[in-house]
């Protein structure tokens, strides 16, 4: 049964990599991109030998992945010990949710010590020891029996996995009058992406859970329907793992969608920006050229009586240079409906002015 745990580094942000941890199986750690939050891969196993030759006794073993430390190393340098790091972590949004029925209020906490979750190992004992399951049967217990309690942490973790996908996804929520830079966007796509796979992945693993409760082969002893509900309970986290998948593809396209509104907002801003240009260029060019034709006689230099005729020349010649490359046709367009409309005016004052007076009484 594979599946991850979630864990949190507090305020210390170990941005991307991919670590493994200090174990001899290989065990990777992910930290999420711009949050605290590292996935660690998880693995148990649950095993039933029942001899042929001797029927008296039976055996089962259960293995588990020793409890996560501090100790880490980069991807390939495992082995050098020189590399190591030290992460400080703990459990994401605390230990995971008990799932053992409360007892009465009368009986009091008296004794309760709950889940420490300080290893899977110590969970399961502290499981096994409080009470035994239902669809347990001491002389023949079956596969599922023995499951009962690794299956209920595994789908636990779950849970905290699916709290850790809607956690991620409020970080892709962009304010469109705030939208970040084409950097951050293409960090952000990178995570999505990772996101896609990752949960197609999971949901692989949640499905074969469901697939292995479901079997008729695991499902032989007729106690073992108790797991009935623990099947429900997956089924639940499939279906929100699935809603959070969907919603981070969503998000995939909202991002890009963004990414189209950050582009289009640049290249009006260059557009003003050319146009602020031109404008000084419209200005400039002209003074320029005719500072340069006047700086060739010496009776039109700055301080010289004749230094007004610059002025005189220069100044028309720019308005005339923005007039035709930036004519002005707003201003043009009112000129011509005011003399329009002067002309109208005229025509009909002349034409009462001269018509014959009894016609003019007849009108009025």
């Amino acid at each position: 049964m594979a599946y991850h745990r979630a864990i949190t580094t507090g305020t210390t942000s170990v941005d991307g990599g991919r670590l493994l941890r200090d174990t001899v199986i290989d065990r990777k750690l992910i930290f999420l991109p711009s949050t605290t939050i590292g996935l660690v891969q998880h693995c148990m196993s649950v095993i039933r030998i029942d001899p042929h030759s001797m029927r008296q006794f039976w055996l089962a073993l259960i293995l588990v992945d020793p409890p996560i430390g501090h100790i880490y190393h980069a991807d390939g340098q495992k082995w050098k010990k020189q590399r190591a790091m030290h992460v400080l972590s703990q459990p994401f949004l605390g230990t995971y949710e008990d799932f053992v029925p409360p007892g009465p209020l009368s009986a009091g906490f008296t004794g309760y010590t709950g889940v420490q979750s300080g290893s899977l190992l110590e969970d399961l004992q502290y499981y096994w020891t409080l009470d035994l399951p239902n669809c347990f049967d001491a002389t023949n217990p079956s596969l599922q029996a023995l499951s009962y309690y690794p299956l209920n942490i595994v789908a636990a973790e779950w849970v905290k996995y699916v709290a850790v996908m809607n956690h991620c996804i409020k970080q892709f929520e962009y304010q469109h009058n705030h939208l970040p830079e084409l950097d951050q966007f293409n960090r952000d796509l990178t995570e999505l992406q990772a996101w896609s796979r990752r949960t197609v992945l999971s949901l692989g693993k949640v499905e074969w859970l469901i697939r292995l409760l479901q079997s008729p082969n695991f499902n032989s002893h007729k106690d073992d329907r108790q797991l009935d509900c623990l099947s429900e309970d997956l089924e639940l986290i499939l279906h929100k793992m699935q809603d959070a998948g969907r919603r981070l593809e969503n998000t995939m396209q909202m991002v890009m969608t963004s990414v189209q509104i950050a582009d289009a907002r640049r290249t009006y801003a260059e557009q003003a920006n050319i146009k602020r240009l031109t404008v000084l260029a419209l200005v400039f060019v002209p003074l320029t050229f005719i500072a340069s034709l006047f700086s060739m006689n010496t009776e039109y230099m700055p301080g010289s009586k004749n230094f007004w005729v610059y002025f005189v020349v220069a100044l028309p010649v720019t308005l005339l240079v923005i007039a035709i490359a930036r004519p002005p046709l707003n201003v043009v367009r009112g000129v011509v409906v005011w003399v329009d409309f002067q002309t109208r005016r005229r025509l009909m004052h002349r034409r009462l002015t001269h018509a014959p007076r009894s016609n003019a009484e007849d009108f009025f």
